[in-house]
């Protein structure tokens, strides 16, 4: 999340309400495991960045 927040100039509260909205890519996880990690995919969010551009 941190990186997301540095690469998009966004809080970390405004992502989410993004993510929950549908204006954001969406939250995925990291791993096959269901309470593994989630993150977002870095070419998802820079086409996002480039898309709002």
């Amino acid at each position: 999340m941190k990186e997301t927040c540095d690469i998009t100039s966004l809080s970390r509260s405004q992502i989410m309400r993004m993510v929950e909205r549908g204006t954001f890519p969406e939250y995925r996880l990291l791993t096959d495991d269901p309470n593994g990690r989630k993150g977002f995919r870095v070419l998802e969010v820079l086409k996002w960045l480039a898309d709002r551009g």
